[in-house]
């Protein structure tokens, strides 16, 4: 068997004694094309390694450089950590520069609500020291004087118990008392404390609701006589009422409690040219709402603006803030913005809270 076909390979041979081409599953002539080769020279019948969109190897172990995508790529994700960081970092840098006093700076058994305490502790302001480390005797004496109110109809009959009595006996009588329900004091876990100072003058705020369920606010600053209710601020007092600033004559400045706040919005079509800054006053009670407006990017409208923290990429932006404001009447002005006119004047900013220094 091995002699024929030795005989019939030589009978298929050309002249040149080469093979000729048989017809077979190899050949194009069977109708098979040859597989052409990949680049980077693959061998035939071997997958080409695959690449994702930014040019780098799925496979581990090929030799295949990245793109440039991937270069930008890579530069953008370092851009996103660096800012993330420095964000995180700022953040944590406002936190110890506005936040509470470190805790070896107090003593007492009660953990008052500091959010409102910012650098004037580490200041060395004594008046606000003095609540921190001695925060269960002030709690306990102010509770003592709410209670003592409780049991009179009118603040001006416990005297001993009110701030500058004297200066604010006449206002008690024109305004009322303030208030028309008893505080509830009897239980301390119905009870908030906070801590916070105007100018030089530390103050404690005791919060909570009264028998009829409506909530005060109530603030006590220590005197040589000893602990004493602040009542214009606890009362919200104003020389005039938000609701009747409409009846000042122009040009008068009256000084009022109110809630002052400010919107992105608020400049819009008000005044041309954007002269004038806007600000929302609201009366204690929230229920009287009037417009004021200072004179755009001055002083008043910059530290107005701090009060609010306004225009501030750190901090959270306040929607709302209890102020003591002197403003007078403006002619009236037309407009196409949020209160069509802006009739008051915001002449000076006395103090950042219901407490006069």
């Amino acid at each position: 068997m091995s002699i024929s076909r030795t005989i019939w390979e030589r009978t298929l041979a050309g002249p040149a004694g080469r093979k000729a081409d048989v017809p077979g599953r190899d050949s194009p002539q069977a109708g098979h094309e040859t597989e052409p080769k990949s680049s980077g020279d693959v061998p035939v019948g071997e997958e080409a390694p695959r690449t994702s969109w930014w040019g780098l190897e799925e496979e581990w172990g090929r030799r295949q450089r990245a793109g440039p995508e991937a270069k930008y790529a890579l530069a953008a994700v370092c851009v996103l950590a660096v800012s993330i960081l420095a964000v995180v970092a700022g953040v944590f840098v406002s936190r110890a520069r506005f936040g509470a006093p470190a805790a070896e700076e107090r003593s007492g058994a009660l953990d008052f609500d500091q959010r409102d305490v910012t650098a004037t502790v580490r200041s060395g302001k004594r008046s606000l020291r003095w609540f921190l480390n001695h925060s269960t005797e002030a709690y306990h004496e102010a509770v003592g004087i709410l209670e003592a109110l409780n049991r009179v109809d009118d603040p001006a009959l416990v005297p001993e118990h009110l701030r500058d009595f004297k200066r604010v006996r006449d206002k008690i009588r024109a305004w009322g008392p303030g208030w028309s329900s008893d505080f509830t004091v009897a239980r301390s876990f119905d009870i908030e404390c906070q801590v916070g100072a105007v100018g030089d003058t530390g103050f404690l705020v005791v919060s909570g609701v009264r028998e009829d369920f409506t909530p005060f606010r109530s603030y006590f600053v220590r005197t040589m006589e000893g602990l004493k209710l602040d009542w214009e601020a606890t009362a919200g007092w104003s020389e005039v009422p938000v609701g009747k600033l409409d009846g000042l004559p122009p040009d008068e400045p009256v000084l009022i409690r109110c809630w002052m706040g400010k919107e992105p919005g608020f400049d819009t079509g008000l005044y041309p040219g954007s002269l004038r800054s806007n600000y929302i006053l609201l009366s204690p009670d929230r229920e009287d709402v009037r417009w004021a407006s200072v004179p755009a990017n001055g002083p008043l409208d910059s530290k107005l603006r701090e009060v609010l923290d306004y225009g501030k990429w750190i901090l959270d932006r306040k929607r709302k803030s209890r102020v003591i404001l002197r403003v007078s009447k403006l002619e009236q002005q037309s407009g196409s913005g949020p209160s069509k006119t802006a009739g008051f004047e915001i002449r000076e900013l006395v103090a950042d809270d219901w407490v006069l220094p």
